[in-house]
């Protein structure tokens, strides 16, 4: 597992220094998350910080995320740290431009006031189509696809005593978002983008916020 995220993420910053020598243009995008899981009336809020070169390099942090459950009104803190690297490109047309997007992310976390840790990775590629662009706004449907893995460990050890139980679960989740951005200047822009995600078990929206800046 290690080293098929290690060799993937080799490949991806290869890719995203090449096209970092090419542009030099450094970004940072700053994103408040919130999630509506549907199956188990749930939500999740959480930020996410990513910065780097042409916006196909991002180094992510998840922070205090929390987890409500609207039903029995419990919350519990998911502490996570995610890293995560994208290779973005434009196709120039002279219709439509065809954006694609290719990801890699892995995630290791565990939740506050309990045993159970999470160790996860995924991969997948997104295209949009740039339906709208001038110099004050853009709006990008958007559809993806991508390969899920997600172990949970609960450790049940006590004393001398060493139990651990954990469970891995796959899954090819298909997306469905859309992008509307406001150009504040040339180097700054505010956007949010509702996304619909589909996976074998549970159906959930997001509602991603966020500011992102050239430098």
């Amino acid at each position: 597992m290690k080293i098929f995220i290690t060799i993937l993420f080799t490949i991806f910053a290869t890719l995203c220094y090449a096209d970092s020598l090419y542009s030099r243009n450094a970004t940072t995008n700053f994103d408040i998350q919130r999630t509506y899981y549907k199956k188990n009336n749930t939500s999740h809020i959480g930020t996410i910080i990513t910065m780097g070169f042409n916006s196909v390099f991002g180094i992510g942090l998840g922070f205090g995320n929390t987890i409500y459950n609207e039903h029995t009104s419990s919350k519990a803190t998911l502490e996570s740290t995610l890293i995560g690297v994208e290779y973005y490109v434009q196709k120039k047309s002279d219709k439509i431009p065809v954006i694609i997007s290719i990801s890699a992310q892995y995630e290791n976390g565990s939740l506050s006031g309990s045993n159970v840790s999470m160790d996860g990775f995924g991969f997948g590629v997104t295209i949009g189509l740039n339906l709208f662009d001038n110099q004050l706004i853009n709006l990008i449907p958007f559809v993806g696809l991508t390969y899920t893995s997600v172990t949970m460990t609960e450790d049940n050890s006590f004393y001398d005593y060493h139990l651990e139980e954990s469970y891995t679960e796959t899954d090819v989740p298909i997306t469905y978002g859309l992008s509307l951005s406001a150009n504040l200047n040339q180097k700054q822009c505010i956007y949010i983008r509702p996304v619909y995600t589909k996976t074998k078990n549970n159906d959930f929206v997001e509602y991603l916020i966020g500011y992102h800046m050239d430098i």
